[in-house]
């Protein structure tokens, strides 16, 4: 007699895993790789981020927003930096902090500058 597969399946991990499309995996991990270049370079890490209280991450994202360019120095269009942010955003949310730094009323001030920073892009092209 051929074995049954099991009845209640308890891979509640493998659920979880795969309910983001390969495509969200990789702009989340693009969108963190260079917010932690950005936090080396400023001597900080992304563990310390996510434990600080939500005042500082905010200031951090608005400094980082500002001054975000791509590696050949030049700076990144619209796009680009909307896909970067929301990829952060799903980083926020899936950390120990489980905060949106896009919504909560904390993170105002990184609003404000990626707003202006994204007029900014827009009109430059």
């Amino acid at each position: 007699m051929a074995q049954s597969q099991p009845r209640f399946d308890d891979s509640l991990q493998d659920i979880i895993e795969s309910a983001d499309s390969d495509n969200t995996k990789k702009q989340v991990k693009y969108a963190t790789k260079i917010f932690e270049d950005y936090l080396a370079a400023t001597q900080m890490d992304l563990t310390t981020v996510h434990q600080l209280p939500n005042s500082t991450p905010d200031d951090i994202l608005a400094k980082f927003y500002a001054s975000s360019r791509q590696q050949n120095g030049t700076k990144y269009n619209k796009k680009s930096m909307s896909a970067i942010r929301f990829g952060l955003q799903y980083q926020f949310l899936n950390s120990v902090k489980k905060v949106d730094n896009i919504k909560h009323a904390d993170f105002n001030n990184s609003l404000c500058v990626f707003k202006s920073f994204a007029a900014t892009l827009k009109k430059d092209g």
